[in-house]
């Protein structure tokens, strides 16, 4: 008798365990997932990769973070639905920032388009007197590819009686190389940037 009682309680602990267990299953089942996707690109629709794309919740501040891929594309899956405030990075400057609201799989699309307002300038110097150096015609700095040193793509601009300058970069690591006649330098730039002003000069 005694040990029909206890296979009895042990019978209805398992049910309500298994009833329990089963309602917490539906409630995560219920529970609404968000995705967030996109696409960054620059304003020739290239894709951007290596850019990092977070997701802070506006209710708790829980984060979650990923990179674009070599198609500039990202996704952010398993989102409790709710207000999100989504913050676009290259290494650790925020270049963009915006408000979205998940709900549901469908997900949210929200595509960013990353602008060249980045400047390089400084002067060619005589290594003797410290003076710019007459030289007038073009120079290229060229964006090294993300944690690479190979150059991703090269950008132009003018030279005026030693002085140069170079505008409209992208958020990158540059690398200026030339030459001017005899005059040949190569210096790498390893700082990232949206708009920077730093003066670049050889001695």
């Amino acid at each position: 008798m005694y040990n029909t009682m206890l296979n009895c309680i042990f019978l209805q602990l398992l049910c309500f365990g298994l009833f329990v267990g089963i309602c917490q299953s539906q409630e995560l089942s219920d529970m609404q997932l968000g995705i967030i996707q996109g696409q960054v690109t620059d304003e020739d629709n290239n894709p951007l990769s290596g850019y990092t794309v977070s997701v802070v919740s506006q209710t708790d501040s829980i984060t979650y973070a990923t990179k674009t891929n070599s198609g500039g594309e990202f996704t952010l899956t398993n989102l409790p639905a709710g207000d999100w405030k989504v913050k676009l990075r290259y290494y650790s400057t925020v270049i963009a920032e915006r408000d979205v609201t998940t709900a549901g799989e469908a997900g949210v699309k929200t595509d960013f388009i990353v602008a060249g307002t980045g400047v390089i300038f400084g002067f060619l110097l005589d290594s003797i007197n410290k003076s710019p150096l007459p030289i007038t015609g073009e120079i290229q700095v060229g964006l090294l590819e993300h944690e690479r040193e190979r150059i991703a793509s090269v950008y132009r601009g003018e030279v005026f009686d030693g002085y140069f300058e170079v505008k409209g970069l992208l958020p990158g690591r540059y690398r200026l190389i030339d030459a001017f006649d005899s005059y040949v330098f190569s210096l790498t730039d390893s700082t990232s940037f949206i708009v920077i002003r730093k003066v670049m000069s050889l001695e």
